[in-house]
């Protein structure tokens, strides 16, 4: 069963967090990546079962994009070390897409169909 199917049959999800731009009034967008996830880690906690924080993988993008294919996963988004936030594009994050993941595909089997 595709993954939107599940969702709309009662399947429970998960949220990954993965950034965190503003806490407070506090704008955290000039502050490091690394920064801006240790003041977010705080924020999910153990009581929130379905909202999980993103956890950087020390691997070479290739084997990381490797893996993260081989779960089924829809993608992934790579951020430089120390990067500070960019809005839009930006060399300091790039999103890869995994083609094959079951979303993705039915999203493209749609678009394919209009």
């Amino acid at each position: 069963m595709p993954v939107f199917d599940l969702l709309r049959a009662g399947a429970p999800a998960s949220l990954y967090a993965f950034d965190l731009l503003e806490l407070d009034g506090v704008e955290l967008r000039r502050e490091p990546i690394e920064v801006r996830k240790a003041t977010m880690g705080p924020l999910i906690g153990a009581d929130r079962p379905a909202l999980l924080l993103s956890q950087p993988i020390d691997a070479l993008t290739a084997d990381a994009f490797a893996h993260i294919c081989k779960l089924g996963l829809e993608g992934m988004v790579s951020k430089r070390r120390g990067s500070l936030y960019d809005s839009g594009r930006s060399q300091r994050w790039v999103k890869t897409i995994n083609p094959n993941a079951p979303a993705v595909v039915r999203l493209l089997e749609e678009d394919w169909n209009r």
